[in-house]
């Protein structure tokens, strides 16, 4: 609603928004890319009143600058706290139910990043649930790191939601994981 598909009306789209949430779509998700920002502070237009009845998931990791120029991938501890931080200012929410890396940056390992930088997330209260877009299962062959977080850092309502290749790899992880 805020990029890549043409112009749009602000207004229009809160419209849309409202009737979602009366029709029972629920699961919102964008992330801080989108429009460089400006998706997530037209959300919080609609969650400012309506947010206990959302399940609201936001992506970080792809880079853009403030004329929309993609400035690559970004996993580092602070930036991954700043991001949220100002997901959370954007949204206008206390907390976001699911905060999950758009890409993954293959200079940051993982088990480093899941297991310590996104935990910490959770831990102040900023984010419930924790997950990786597009990480492929190479990048979880050695995913013991995620059976050793608190099963509240790492279930999504007990099903998992992944590309066909990585079936068998949530299966493994007792479908906890949200690919």
């Amino acid at each position: 609603m805020s990029e890549f598909y043409g112009v749009s009306d602000k207004k229009e789209n809160i419209k849309v928004l409202n009737r979602a949430l009366e029709l029972g779509c629920n699961f919102w998700d964008t992330a801080d890319m989108y429009g460089v920002g400006l998706n997530e502070v037209l959300l919080s237009h609609v969650l400012r009143e309506r947010h206990n009845e959302v399940f609201l998931a936001t992506k970080f990791a792809n880079v853009r600058g403030n004329d929309g120029a993609f400035l690559g991938v970004n996993g580092k501890p602070d930036y991954v706290k700043r991001a949220c931080d100002m997901s959370l200012l954007r949204l206008g929410v206390d907390v976001i139910d699911l905060y999950y890396q758009h890409r993954v940056d293959p200079q940051v390992p993982i088990e480093k990043h899941m297991g310590r930088d996104m935990k910490e997330l959770v831990q102040a209260g900023k984010v419930r649930y924790l997950g990786i877009s597009e990480a492929g299962r190479k990048r979880f062959a050695a995913h013991m790191f995620i059976r050793s977080l608190p099963r509240n850092m790492n279930n999504l309502s007990g099903r998992a939601r992944s590309k066909p290749g990585n079936h068998s790899v949530c299966r493994e992880l007792g479908n906890r994981v949200f690919l």
